[in-house]
Parts: C-alpha cells; sequence; structure tokens
C-alpha cells in the first residue's frame, strides 16, 4: 500500500512520501514536522510512551499532535455473541477508553494544551455478514480468524437476533465512539 501510494502521489505532482517503520523508533530528525497524527492505531503500540515520546520529539516546538482511538470499536457489538458462545475476548492491553487515560497518557509525554472529545456516530451495515467484514478490518480480525464455519454460522446467527432491535428496512445501525485528541509540543 505504501508502495501504491507514493506511486500515486508522485503521478500527481504532490510532494507526500510514506515511510514504514516503528512509531517507538521513527528516523526521522528532531523538530522534523508542524503536524502529527496518529489515527486509530495508538491501542497497538506496546510501549505507547515511548511512541507519544517519539511523535514530541519530532514535532516542531508548538507543533500539533492529533490522535485518535475506539472508546467503542466498529464491531464491537460482536463481542457478547463471542461471550455467549464461550469464545474470550482479544482486546488489545493498550485499548484506551477513557478521555483521562488518553489525556494523561499524552500530558507525561511532553504535550500542553491537550483536548480531548469523544465523537459517536451510526454505521449502517447491509446484514449480519457486512458487520463480520467490518469487524475483520479492525483488531478482532485476529479472534475471528480463528472461528471455523461452524462457530462463524453460530456466531453471525446470534448476531441477527441480538441486532433485531437495531435493524431496520434498509440493515443494521450501530454506534461507534471514538476519543479525539489534539495537543501542542
Amino acid at each position: 500500500m505504501v508502495i501504491a501510494t507514493n506511486e500515486a502521489a508522485a503521478r500527481r505532482g504532490l510532494k507526500a512520501r510514506l515511510s514504514v517503520m516503528d512509531a517507538e523508533e521513527l528516523t526521522f530528525p528532531v523538530e522534523s514536522f508542524d503536524f502529527v497524527t496518529c489515527g486509530f492505531g495508538i491501542m497497538f503500540f506496546p510501549d505507547q510512551d515511548r511512541a507519544l515520546a517519539q511523535m514530541w520529539r519530532v514535532l516542531k516546538p508548538g507543533g500539533c499532535l492529533a490522535v485518535s482511538t475506539w472508546r467503542v470499536a466498529q464491531g464491537a457489538d460482536l463481542h457478547p455473541v463471542l461471550k455467549e458462545m464461550g469464545i474470550p475476548r482479544s482486546q488489545n492491553p493498550g485499548w484506551i477508553t477513557e478521555p483521562d487515560i488518553l489525556e494523561a497518557l499524552i500530558h507525561r509525554n511532553g504535550f500542553a494544551d491537550i483536548n480531548v472529545k469523544m465523537d459517536s456516530m451510526d454505521f449502517r451495515y447491509t446484514d449480519a455478514e457486512d458487520v463480520w467484514r467490518t469487524a475483520r478490518g479492525t483488531g478482532m480480525r485476529r479472534l475471528l480468524d480463528t472461528l471455523d464455519a461452524t462457530q462463524k454460522k453460530r456466531a453471525l446467527a446470534l448476531f441477527r437476533e441480538r441486532m433485531k432491535p437495531h435493524q431496520r428496512d434498509d440493515g443494521y445501525y450501530l454506534s461507534a465512539t471514538a476519543l479525539l485528541a489534539v495537543a501542542k509540543s
């Protein structure tokens, strides 16, 4: 994806370049950027403090950090179904669900003027399979892909039953809530 995006940017004459690197070991020089964003990824970092310290290091003085994470993720409605089936919930240990915890993490890594907001949005899914496909595009994939065909069929049946209150003529309407944080270096 990075190669294809870099090629597309070059074709369009954009001065954008994507790189793959470890967020805990950014290879950019000190004070390289005016803005650093981390979209729905902080929960996957083994050492969140180290990653944020690196983001602070590469920001110019007065630069802006923007971080987002799921408080309630898309696909979270599958968790109760899997629990009912006896399948333990797979939650990344770095998951942040409370604004004050996200703010404290950002603050202890040198950032100031921190503002954390919650934003919820309804997502429409055509059917239970659509919810499943979306959940497989998240961190739930590791868990969902361990289920055999029989388990998946049962999970989808239980999910359909559980989601009846959220069903309309054109599909299921489910909510997700994000934590959105901005801060200054």
